[in-house]
């Protein structure tokens, strides 16, 4: 019997997405990737800083509102931008054969975030800074745009590398910025939003795309080569796996 080269084959692993051991894996991902953990440690450290200073740095932010002048519709627009480009991406890919899978990851982070951000803001029930309603915390604008613009960074990132795709976290902070300034909502609720948005979307997104020795429910994305071995013969298979 004589090893021979196979074919160059898609696969998928066919797991569940109720496969908790999938969730799992995803979420011990984000302890191991510097790059991912960094953001994430930095939105939910700010959150515990700025418990003390809220008061203050609102006062602040809504009388001199130096960066967004306090404009909710530039905020509004620039967080619909973000969504639009994600879902350009998603559609992009879609059509040059990725079978959908980046726009299966994006409406599932959507969908992921959006509904923990809701449970939370009913279920805390923190008035907002102008006393209008009781659901500042998290901001749910800053939520999703921190979403989208990781979906947007973990795309960009695993097509092309480098640093190019990290800046689509600039105007996810405008946003949060202008949440604070324009008096909606209170820091802490930005940068919580901001930390739901980039765990979520980093899970949702490794939870489906996996990682070397953590297959996700796409199985693997990169080259390798597999044995196969049957009664009369013996194969090596190079898989892509995307």
């Amino acid at each position: 019997m004589l090893p021979s080269l196979g074919c160059w084959a898609p696969t998928h692993e066919g797991m569940s997405h109720f496969d908790a051991a999938v969730w799992g894996n995803a979420f011990a991902t984000q302890l191991e990737r510097p790059d991912q953990l960094a953001i994430e440690a930095a939105a939910l450290a700010a959150t515990i800083v700025l418990a003390g200073e809220d008061y203050r740095l609102q006062k602040e932010s809504t009388e001199e509102q130096p960066i967004t002048e306090g404009s909710t519709t530039n905020g509004d627009a620039v967080a619909v931008g973000l969504g639009v480009l994600a879902a350009g991406s998603s559609a992009a890919k879609w059509i040059g054969g990725d079978q959908g899978r980046d726009a299966e990851v994006l409406l599932e982070s959507i969908i992921l975030t959006d509904g923990i951000t809701e449970i939370l803001k009913h279920t805390v029930r923190r008035p907002r800074p102008a006393n209008e309603s009781n659901d500042s915390f998290p901001s749910g604008h800053t939520s999703f745009a921190f979403s989208m613009a990781t979906f947007l960074q973990r795309s960009w990132t695993d097509d092309h590398g480098g640093w190019v795709g990290y800046l689509a976290y600039a105007p996810a902070l405008y946003v949060g910025i202008d949440r604070i300034e324009s008096n909606k909502h209170w820091p802490t609720d930005v940068a919580f939003g901001a930390f739901l948005g980039v765990l979520l979307t980093n899970v949702v997104y490794d939870a489906h795309y996996g990682e070397a020795g953590r297959p996700g429910l796409f199985g693997v994305r990169g080259l390798g080569l597999e044995p196969a071995v049957g009664t009369e013969s013996a194969e090596v298979a190079l898989v892509l796996r995307f």
